[in-house]
């Protein structure tokens, strides 16, 4: 089916069918395409929308190619992060009854657990993009 659509791509038609043409595309064939589509057809037949299209899965696609090697720097902060809430967990123990103390380590903890919470978003969000572009 390539070779035929390239044979057919050779000889100049009136007619350009495309189905989601950036799937299985790298950025600079997105942008190639992009720059075919913007420059050979007519303005009154092209469909800006697909140009749009074209440019946000270009800027996706590359975002995620960004974010590739992120997953692994987030694992290793949330590791030390909680590393160091196990440890203010284990000081509140052993502060027993004496609550200034525990209040003081409570207030080291809170905004610990709210990055990590963060973090786990930011990797969530992370995997989702890279789930849409298995090729990476």
């Amino acid at each position: 089916a390539r070779v035929a659509l390239s044979v057919f791509c050779l000889v100049p038609h009136n007619v350009l069918v495309l189905d989601e043409p950036s799937n299985h595309l790298d950025v600079s064939a997105i942008a190639a395409l992009q720059l075919e589509v913007q420059s050979n057809m007519e303005s009154s037949l092209r469909d800006d929308s697909t140009e749009d299209k074209l440019r946000a899965s270009a800027q996706r696609r590359q975002l995620a190619f960004r974010k590739k090697g992120s997953i692994a720097k987030l694992e290793e902060k949330i590791s030390k992060t909680e590393e160091k809430i196990s440890g203010l967990d284990d000081a509140m123990l052993s502060a027993g009854s004496d609550s200034g103390k525990v209040m003081d380590l409570l207030r080291q903890k809170e905004p610990l657990e709210v990055q990590v919470a963060a973090w786990y978003d930011e990797w969530a969000e992370i995997e989702e993009l890279l789930a849409e572009f298995p090729d990476l």
